[in-house]
């Protein structure tokens, strides 16, 4: 990967806790750096080592549709609005962030995840 382009891509926890605007706002990087993380997850001999890189992507799922869950029955009782719904799904993720990471070490999984971009696993 070229120096200009890594110099674009926001560090990994940055990528993590980014809004859906900021991420799409930078496309062209966010997406494919996510897609990237994604497949080292899914399929790098690293992740299938350790348990809490290879469960992060179920774990994340599991958690936002249990998030999700919980967010909806609050919303069920206190009304949906734009504003509240937007709440909502911002609370979801964050939530589903946090439990899929909980027992991850961020800047160590970066640093894999670069190390296995940079030897054209991915």
């Amino acid at each position: 990967l070229r120096a200009d382009v890594r110099a674009q891509v926001p560090p990994l926890g940055d990528l993590l806790a980014m809004s859906q605007s900021a991420f799409y706002g930078n496309a062209a990087v966010c997406y494919p750096f996510s897609y990237a993380l994604v497949r080292f997850l899914e399929t790098s001999s690293e992740a299938r080592g350790r348990r809490p890189w290879r469960e992060v992507v179920e774990r994340y799922h599991e958690g936002l549709r249990a998030a999700w869950r919980d967010e909806v029955e609050e919303l069920a009782l206190r009304g949906i609005s734009r504003r509240s719904y937007d709440v909502a799904l911002r609370r979801s993720k964050e939530r589903a962030l946090g439990a899929a990471f909980e027992e991850v070490d961020v800047p160590e999984l970066e640093r894999a995840l670069w190390s296995w971009i940079a030897r054209g696993e991915g």
